[in-house]
């Protein structure tokens, strides 16, 4: 897969396609820098709106995996930039979160 990390092209096959089967990708509607530490440098985490998160490394660009969101993860994430998440796409979250859709 061009433009992913070699983690996600060996590990997140199964997840990618679901994701792209049963929900869609959808329109990235807000975007975090967030530096953990890792040592291959700070992450980009793009949210959907059909709550998605994205996440690329923000030095190569590189996908390195898609994320199905439960709620307490965007909670997380938007508390990061003192924001808090949309209604809507924390109640998408928990549709996703009841179905067991992140479990893939």
């Amino acid at each position: 897969m061009p433009g992913t990390s070699i983690h996600y092209a060996n590990d997140r096959k199964e997840r990618y396609s679901f994701i792209h089967e049963k929900i869609g990708v959808g329109v990235v509607t807000d975007t975090f820098i967030i530096d953990r530490g890792h040592t291959n440098g700070a992450e980009i985490h793009s949210v959907t709106d059909n709550a998605i998160i994205l996440i690329h490394n923000a030095k190569t660009k590189s996908l390195i995996t898609e994320l199905i969101a439960r709620p307490e993860q965007l909670r997380r994430l938007y508390k990061t930039a003192g924001r808090k998440p949309p209604r809507k796409l924390l109640e998408l979250a928990y549709k996703h979160n009841v179905e067991k859709y992140n479990i893939i």
